[in-house]
């Protein structure tokens, strides 16, 4: 198939040349600007990378919005080779593909699994490969690559629906941003096959993605302001919790059981006083009141000390995760039948030496789980808890799946104790979520990336 040439006087094509240059180069600026600012977003905040594969795609796009179309390169550097700008248009879309995929992993990890991002960079790296060849040759390998790309368009098409039906966040508006510019980039393709004759579209698509994901993180930032301030309210007032459970504690058992313990030691101390000087006195009566005493500081040593300190932090997380929390499902008993589940893997972590999992991500693993068990008891009328401990795909993950009374997980609100999960995730830079049907219990799961593993 043909183009047919655009025909009209010097002056007309000039002045439509003209308007195409510039609109390609404001395209560009804004591509350009975009990328700066999300490369910036990165830098305030490097816990989230997917700003920094968002500006990466953008420089990519920009880089090819270069070398094809108006060919704005060739304006800006006349005597430029063609076969560099070639080279140039097929290192962006060589790279285009994995950096794509590792945003949205980035976004929904759980929707788009590593080994597929892993395919992506090695289709990209055999591209970037072919480029040392001869250009005729390595211009062989863009009809298959073209059919990967439409592959993975179909794919993260699938993989956004499942993250909307699963209510991910921002998920029905990103999809939506994709669905425009994955249909921009089957038109280029198209064009470039010359099955149809228009212009590109695809700078023109990837400013949709733009506007969409510039929404969604505004939105992000919002929320997590909204978040914050609430957190702070929550934090405030489990901290207020806390301290009272300490003072209560404090005040009432362990002050009870010690000024008991004095009054028998000062009633024995009189009674051996009294033999000392001659007069009856009952030896026996002396000895029991000290053993008792005694009994009642080994109570307070034992039980009361260890509940504050365990209050303040757990113990027994140093030993590992999976005998931490066995020892707080222990803690449940009488209340509810806890089944505690670990992976080998996960075992053979917790047995090592040095340790493989960090005490800090340890200790939120620990917390999630004791707040979820909270939960369970204070609200979910349950009988029994099965705790899943495990590690895949490089995170460690957990789950606790109770058979109570459920909750209708579109309607979920964060109270004290789903926020004190979500604060423990965040602080180790996880994610969690939380599924349940009316009837059929509740779930909460969370995971955390295992960092060089």
């Amino acid at each position: 198939m043909s183009v047919a040439p655009e025909l009209g006087t010097a002056t007309q094509v000039d002045r439509t040349e003209g308007y195409r240059l510039a609109l390609s180069m404001i395209l560009l600026g804004a591509i350009f600007i975009m990328a700066v600012y999300h490369f910036a977003v990165f830098a305030l905040r490097r816990s989230d990378r997917s700003p920094l594969y968002f500006a990466s795609l953008c420089l990519l796009i920009a880089a090819r919005i270069l070398v094809t179309g108006q060919h704005v390169l060739i304006h800006l550097i006349p005597h430029l080779p063609w076969g560099i700008e070639l080279r140039i248009e097929y290192t962006a879309d060589y790279l285009a593909l994995p950096a794509f995929l590792l945003f949205l992993r980035s976004l929904y990890p759980q929707e788009v699994p590593l080994p597929v991002v892993r395919s992506a960079q090695i289709v990209g790296l055999l591209g970037m490969a072919s480029l040392t060849i001869p250009l005729w040759i390595s211009s062989l390998a863009v009809p298959p690559y073209e059919l990967i790309v439409t592959t993975v368009i179909v794919f993260c098409l699938v993989a956004l629906v499942a993250a909307v039906l699963r209510r991910r966040d921002g998920a029905a508006l990103f999809l939506a941003g994709c669905a425009v510019f994955f249909a921009t980039l089957v038109h280029d393709f198209l064009v470039y096959n010359l099955v149809i004759v228009s212009g590109e579209l695809l700078p023109f698509g990837l400013c949709v993605l733009i506007l969409v994901q510039s929404a969604i993180l505004a939105r992000r930032f919002s929320a997590a302001l909204t978040d914050l301030r609430q957190s702070q309210r929550m934090v405030t007032a489990r901290d207020r919790q806390l301290r009272k459970q300490i003072a209560e504690l404090l005040h009432g058992s362990v002050q009870s059981l010690l000024l008991g313990a004095g009054l028998r030691l000062a009633e024995a101390e009189r009674g051996l006083a009294e033999a000392e000087r001659g007069l009856a006195s009952d030896h026996a009566q002396a000895l029991d009141l000290v053993a008792a005493a005694r009994a009642d500081v080994n109570r307070v040593r034992e039980q009361d000390v260890r509940k504050a300190s365990h209050l303040l932090h757990p113990s027994v997380i140093e030993v590992g995760l999976a005998p931490a929390v066995r020892s707080l499902a222990a803690r449940f008993e009488g209340h509810l039948a806890v089944d505690v589940r670990v992976d080998p893997t996960l075992n053979v972590m917790d047995q090592a030496l040095p340790p493989v999992l960090p005490e800090g991500l340890r200790l939120a693993a620990y917390r999630v789980v004791e707040e979820a068990l909270g939960n369970v008891v204070a609200h979910s009328g349950a009988r029994s808890v099965e705790i899943s401990l495990g590690v895949a795909s490089r995170q460690l993950r957990i789950q606790v799946r109770d058979d109570g009374r459920g909750l209708n997980d579109r309607r979920v609100k964060l109270g004290l104790g789903l926020r004190c999960i979500a604060a423990w995730v965040g602080e180790m830079e996880g994610g969690w979520e939380v599924h349940g049907r009316p009837g059929r219990g509740t779930t909460p799961s969370a995971w955390w990336p295992l960092r060089g593993r």
